[in-house]
């Protein structure tokens, strides 16, 4: 199939380095304690609910920490560091690893859901897998979380092509 439009560039370079197969790979060593909790206590089930509930806050909560990932490398565009601040989300991101939202403090929780918002994709998809929340409230402040991200995102990289047109002129 012929493309009839251009890609918006936004989407190209979000998307130009996704792989599939390292997003995968690297999370086993986040699922590895859960596994070996979910084998030595039969007491934790996985419900359906629970796994669905928990695949939607897992897929939510990686757009999130995306969309932040993203806005740490567009600062570029005023700084010219690359590395750094990439280096920095990318271990933001791992933070969490898998311990249930339960086992962190009120005022880490509240900052790893907004403003950094970290525990998402690990903490609440690890309590909404094993039961230990059941409030679907949670995954609708993470979905507005995650949308409050998009907007700024695309805010920020109509701001950085501007500083990048500006400054190439």
């Amino acid at each position: 199939m012929i493309l009839t439009k251009p890609l918006p560039a936004l989407w190209y370079v979000t998307f130009q380095k996704v792989d599939l197969f390292m997003l995968v790979f690297e999370m086993w060593p986040a699922t590895i304690p859960l596994i070996y909790l979910l084998l030595k206590n039969a007491t934790f089930q996985i419900g359906f609910r629970g796994l669905i509930l928990g695949i939607l806050s897992f897929v939510v909560g990686h757009i999130a920490i995306h969309c932040f990932q993203f806005l740490l490398a567009l600062v570029t565009f005023w700084t010219g560091e690359y590395r750094g601040l990439n280096g920095l989300g990318y271990q933001i991101a791992i933070f969490g690893d898998s311990l249930p939202l339960e086992a962190y403090p009120k005022a880490l929780m509240s900052m790893g859901f907004t403003a950094v918002p970290f525990l998402i994709h690990s903490g609440l998809t690890t309590s909404l897998l094993l039961g230990k929340t059941t409030d679907i409230r949670w995954l609708f402040l993470a979905t507005g979380v995650m949308l409050a991200f998009l907007f700024i995102k695309n805010k920020v990289w109509s701001l950085a092509l501007r500083q990048y047109s500006s400054a190439s002129s």
